[in-house]
């Protein structure tokens, strides 16, 4: 379980997060949606604990998630920017976080290689953006994190590879009972793999009205007519 309470975050003056408050049960997955630049990531990176909250609470299993050394270990955060070593390989990768995660397991590692069909001797480096996407994934899931934090999971990703991944994580979370918390611009497909999804708008996490899409939410809050779109080439 990981709940927020009223959490705040600011840059120098700043306040990007005003109020996250939300309660997160294991064994499920939650989407995070938002214009770009509305505190996605910085909210993400503030669950994860990279970031210390400026107000509020972060609360993992009923202690405080701050500062945390065993809440950090059963937690992987994935950002939008990957880091590799530019001369390591998959097999190279692999070692080096097994030196950081205990939980590291080598069978789901060669599983997961498996069914990527990436090339575990090639340097990372010379992988496409998608491929270098499938490996950082491939490492995420092979720590086993209980808490897993997603940022821009679909980021380069083919629509086969994205519905693998959707079918994957949905797995995790049922036979690990881990929690996931993801954020993509590709919101109907993150709709239909979550359990529920939140929007942080002007720096408030919200939970949308149920009765649309968010495709259909986020289109009506952009404010531009159906008519005005068609007037442009007119």
């Amino acid at each position: 379980m990981l709940e927020l309470r009223s959490v705040k975050k600011k840059y120098e003056k700043n306040y990007i997060i005003t109020d996250a408050t939300v309660k997160y049960d294991d064994g499920r997955i939650y989407g995070l949606a938002g214009y770009n630049g509305a505190g996605k990531t910085t909210l993400l990176k503030t669950m994860a604990g990279i970031y210390r909250p400026d107000g509020g609470e972060i609360i993992a299993d009923g202690v405080s998630a701050v500062d945390n050394s065993v809440f950090r270990q059963n937690s992987f955060l994935m950002t939008e920017e990957l880091f590799f070593d530019p001369q390591s390989t998959l097999d190279g990768m692999s070692r080096f976080y097994q030196g950081y995660y205990p939980s590291w397991d080598g069978d789901v590692f060669e599983k997961l290689l498996a069914i990527s069909g990436l090339d575990r001797s090639m340097k990372i480096a010379g992988f496409s953006k998608g491929m270098q996407r499938q490996t950082g994934l491939i490492l995420a899931l092979s720590t086993v994190p209980h808490y897993l934090f997603l940022d821009e999971t679909f980021d380069g990703l083919d629509i086969v590879k994205r519905s693998l991944l959707a079918k994957l994580l949905r797995s995790y979370a049922d036979k690990r009972n881990a929690l996931i918390v993801v954020t993509s611009h590709y919101l109907g497909e993150l709709e239909r793999m979550v359990d529920s999804v939140a929007l942080i708008e002007d720096g408030v996490l919200t939970v949308p009205d149920s009765s649309g899409s968010l495709e259909e939410y986020f289109t009506e809050k952009a404010g531009v007519s159906d008519e005005e779109i068609e007037d442009v080439f007119a």
